[in-house]
């Protein structure tokens, strides 16, 4: 399976193929940001048995039905709830650099917000997401994501 990008935290390199999503200028921005995450919190220092706790019961990482276009994994379509693509179910890094590449692009931001009216633990993994951010930089604060999508705090 080809891979649009993927990021080697122990060289601090991140590669990526824009030529696989050139049709789509918000897809390249968010792998970019998918690879980003990656590199920013790398897989060993992730304590996952806290996000996979936020996962309904009996939840599983792994190969998931993706349907007949595998390509087409990353679209943002809620598969289910608590998941914001096919692609982040497969295992814990790869959905919370899905949450995060959403987190970070303020119409996909705007878009799986929305879907936490009726979803509570894709609430629970943007709130753990943007509390990992925060201790990283404390510049990522409330007013951070308001400016990003251009909101008032008030």
């Amino acid at each position: 399976v080809a891979t649009e990008g993927f990021a080697i935290n122990s060289k601090k390199v991140i590669m990526l193929d824009f030529l696989r999503s050139r049709k789509s200028l918000l897809q390249q921005r968010h792998n970019l940001h998918h690879e980003i995450y990656h590199a920013l919190f790398s897989f060993a220092e992730n304590r996952n048995t806290d996000w996979e706790a936020l996962n309904k019961n009996g939840f599983r990482y792994g190969r998931q039905d993706r349907g007949e276009n595998a390509m087409e994994s990353q679209n943002l379509d809620q598969p289910r709830p608590g998941f914001v693509t096919n692609y982040a179910m497969s295992s814990a890094e790869e959905d919370k650099a899905e949450v995060f590449g959403c987190l970070m692009m303020p119409s996909q931001h705007k878009l799986i917000r929305r879907w936490t009216v009726k979803d509570a633990i894709l609430q629970k993994k943007m709130t753990y997401i943007k509390q990992q951010l925060l201790s990283f930089c404390g510049a990522m604060n409330e007013g951070y994501w308001a400016r990003l999508l251009g909101e008032s705090l008030h």
